[in-house]
Formats: structure tokens, C-alpha cells, sequence
């Protein structure tokens, strides 16, 4: 399946959702965002140890919502071809008892890389108790590598001292299936991959925001981490953006 075959029908049918009748006296809203990062960090792996650019843009209404996110190398040759990346993603959100439910369906694309693009179902649950917020990811791959799992369980801590002034802190374990770790490592485990920890200070000014961030991750798997060429990595970066 080509590229473009691929991205024109997800753009159509995100599109007519959209502004389907159903929808239609939902109020919509939108936001951009572009952060410049250290290195391309993804799932505990690094894909791209130079300066990248990723932006995004994101629609959403009635629960219902659309996105586009870029990755671009600053130059050099990529650890993986994946560091030049497009991701088309489709998500719903609902509530039921607190519980926040969203799944998704995302498009993978590599300009630079030969192939086909990729293809994945998530699932996002989140629970806010307090101050703390429980988070827990599943993705699944349906194209290149059918049957690829990743997981992740985490915790978010949310605080404003003062106003405009966010503080967060997310601290994460993601665990990789067998075929998940052999189609992005050559290793036929299923481990736990990774255990990260995020922050970041988050500070508005008027209608933008800018928010410093870092992240540091652990491969607590010795085959993984040995796999991956290091067992300690970090990105550190900031993100500007605006949201309506």
C-alpha cells in the first residue's frame, strides 16, 4: 500500500467524522505545538541521537479528535530511518466513572525510509485520583510487524504553585512483546523494556505557552539494554505552543 493511498482516505474519513451532523453542535477545538529535542527518544529506544524538530497539530470535537505529528533530523545519519517520521492519528474520548477511555488508530510514515508505513491500534486509560492521575498505554501493530505489542503503566503528578505555572511528573514502565522487540531490536524477547521518568515546567504567556522538558529512561533488561547499545538514556527540550 502506498504512502499517499494511505494518507488520503485517513484524511477524508477524519474529516467527515468531524463535521458530521452528530458533531455539529459540539464546539471545536484546536491546538499546535513544536518542540525541539536533543534526540528522538521513543519507547525507551533512541532513534535519532542529534537535535530533532517535531511539531503537531491537533483538531478534536465532541470527544472525537485528529491529529498530525513530524519528527525531523537536524542533519547527520540517523541511528534507525524511522527519525523522519509522520504520524496520522484518529482517537475518541470518553468517560465513565472517572475512567477516561481512548482508542485510537494511528498511521505511521517514513519519508526517508523504504517500505510500507505502518499501522497501529492504542488504547488509553487514565484515572485521576487527587493530585495523581493513572495511566495506562496499549499499542498494538497491524501492517509491518502484526501482532507487535507495546504496554506501558505509569503515574502523573500535576502542580501549579503559581499561577500560569505547571509542574509535571510522569514516571512510566513499558514492556515490549516478542515481536515488538525482534521487528525494532533483532531480539526475540518479550521484556520489560523500559522504565522513564518525564518532567516538565510548563509557563504561559498570554495566548502561548512554553514548557522546558526532560526525560530519562532505564532498560532494566540486560539482552534489551545490550540490544539497544545503552542502558542510560536521556532528551532533554523545549516545546512552544497554543492551544484554543
Amino acid at each position: 500500500m502506498g504512502r499517499g493511498v494511505l494518507r488520503i482516505p485517513v484524511a477524508i474519513l477524519a474529516g467527515a467524522i468531524l463535521n458530521s451532523p452528530v458533531l455539529a453542535a459540539e464546539s471545536l477545538s484546536l491546538g499546535a505545538e513544536a518542540v525541539a529535542a536533543s534526540c528522538y527518544l521513543w519507547r525507551g529506544l533512541i532513534l535519532y541521537d542529534r537535535p530533532v524538530l517535531q511539531p503537531s497539530l491537533w483538531l478534536s470535537r465532541g470527544g472525537l479528535g485528529v491529529s498530525v505529528w513530524t519528527s525531523f533530523s537536524a542533519g547527520g545519519r540517523p541511528l534507525r530511518p524511522q527519525a523522519d517520521e509522520l504520524d496520522l492519528t484518529l482517537d475518541y474520548e470518553a468517560e465513565w466513572r472517572r475512567l477516561v477511555i481512548s482508542p485510537s488508530v494511528c498511521c505511521f510514515v517514513y519519508p526517508v525510509a523504504a517500505g510500507k508505513p505502518e499501522l497501529e491500534l492504542g488504547l488509553e486509560l487514565r484515572y485521576p485520583a487527587g493530585t495523581f492521575t493513572f495511566v495506562s498505554r496499549h499499542q498494538v501493530e497491524l501492517l509491518t510487524a502484526p501482532g507487535a505489542y507495546f504496554g506501558s503503566l505509569g503515574l502523573q503528578i500535576e502542580q501549579e504553585p503559581v499561577e500560569g505555572l505547571v509542574f509535571s511528573l510522569g514516571l512510566e514502565a513499558g514492556a515490549g512483546s516478542a515481536v515488538f522487540n525482534h521487528a525494532n531490536l533483532g531480539l526475540v524477547r518479550a521484556a520489560l523494556n523500559c522504565l522513564q521518568a518525564e518532567m516538565a515546567l510548563s509557563r504561559s504567556f498570554g495566548w502561548l505557552y512554553v514548557k522546558p522538558q526532560t526525560t530519562l529512561c532505564w532498560l532494566p533488561d540486560k539482552y534489551i539494554s545490550l540490544a539497544a547499545g545503552s542502558r542510560f538514556s536521556w532528551s532533554a527540550g523545549v516545546a512552544i505552543g497554543r492551544e484554543l
